[in-house]
């Protein structure tokens, strides 16, 4: 029975690169598979780029979601894979559920589970609700303090950032996001707060 799973983790800890090595594998099988990521991810125009700066971990995707993309034209395939899947809205989660469900094709999201302000994004709010199965990515981000990273800061222009716009795609300002524990996260916020 095909499933909606979502693996999530945070900056830094391989979702984009899993996922190449899942297509990858199944690739290998011989099984036909398409990769999307939301339209609104500009990072690299339509390609897949795993942080690791690696041509070995690059790939076009096959489609874009935007508001009116056509959930049907997704057929005849043994996986859809998405990366980014954070960004995607309420309606574009229930129809990849539609997908799974009408077309008995399992479909894997790959995405964040909270922003930079510790709050959750849609796509991610409706995975967790409609995922039939939620895994943490296996590969651990780990905070500077040495503890497992389960939040993620925001720096603009070196700065740190805990509120604002959710969304901030990497090329269109000096960002970078920093994988942390809650408890450097929490002290970072509170001298930001003091400043």
């Amino acid at each position: 029975m095909a499933k909606l799973i979502f693996k999530y983790g945070v900056m830094n800890s391989g979702k984009t690169t899993t996922l190449l090595m899942i297509a990858n594998d199944y690739e290998r099988r011989n099984k036909k598979i398409l990769i999307g990521k939301p339209a609104i991810d500009t990072k690299c125009g339509d390609f897949l780029q795993s942080r690791l700066n690696n041509n070995t971990f690059i790939r076009k995707a096959d489609f874009l979601i935007d508001e009116n993309f056509d959930f049907n034209t997704l057929d005849k395939v043994d996986v859809i894979m998405i990366d980014e899947a954070h960004f995607l809205n309420k309606n574009q989660v229930v129809k990849l559920a539609q997908v799974v469900n009408e077309k008995s094709i399992p479909v894997i999201c790959f995405g964040l589970k909270v922003d930079f302000r510790a709050q959750p994004f849609e796509g991610s709010s409706y995975l967790f609700a409609l995922a039939n199965r939620v895994e943490e990515i296996g590969v651990k981000a780990i905070c500077s303090c040495g503890s497992i990273a389960n939040m993620n800061l925001l720096s603009i222009n070196g700065k740190d950032v805990f509120d604002g716009q959710q969304i901030k795609i990497d090329n269109k300002e000096e960002v970078e996001y920093t994988p942390m524990c809650l408890n450097c996260y929490l002290d970072r916020k509170k001298v930001a707060n003091k400043k």
